[in-house]
């Protein structure tokens, strides 16, 4: 039932953003002003929906209530960044919605969708064995021209496990 689901979500999800896009560059409202929105819960939608393909487990279709949770949370911790940008002054918003209830709606909505797409995105990259990026020799490169600040490291507790990564790993392993 759920993996019938997450197969519509991801046509649902690619086609709103493709159909959102599409009205973007013809410059139809409500897509003009709220694209952000249309293209971000998109991405939401997707990310989840090759989560939930993949591994049977994702935020939105097998943890609702933890997903729920994270909408108002992810508008106080973005309000919180907010809160800083008025004395740091580092970003300003052009072309907002002059109705005040629409721009404080537009923006709860925009908001909402920092913290699911920052737990989705580790999920997803779980959902993908690293080793299987890796070749035998590409193990074999020089590890001393490896700068490293290139190395990220993901770390991401779920229901997954705690998994630790780097991407130039493969290509470069470090020292242990």
């Amino acid at each position: 039932m759920k993996n019938s689901l997450a197969k519509v979500n991801l046509g649902v999800g690619f086609f709103c953003l493709l159909f959102s896009e599409i009205m973007l560059f013809m410059g139809i409202e409500p897509f003009l002003s709220w694209f952000y929105c249309f293209a971000w819960w998109s991405y939401i939608i997707i990310i989840d929906s090759i989560v939930f393909l993949r591994k049977g487990n994702s935020l939105i279709l097998s943890r609702t209530k933890e997903f729920l949770f994270l909408l108002p949370l992810s508008v106080i911790v973005w309000l919180i960044f907010e809160s800083l940008n008025f004395v740091l002054k580092n970003w300003y918003y052009v072309n907002i919605i002059e109705n005040t209830t629409y721009r404080w709606l537009g923006y709860a909505i925009a908001f909402a969708t920092v913290l699911p797409g920052l737990v989705l995105l580790p999920s997803l990259f779980v959902s993908y064995p690293i080793d299987s990026f890796c070749t035998s020799r590409s193990r074999t490169h020089n590890k001393e021209f490896v700068f490293p600040l290139l190395q990220v490291r993901v770390k991401h507790r779920s229901s997954f496990g705690q998994v630790s990564f780097s991407p130039l790993t493969c290509l470069y392993p470090s020292k242990r």
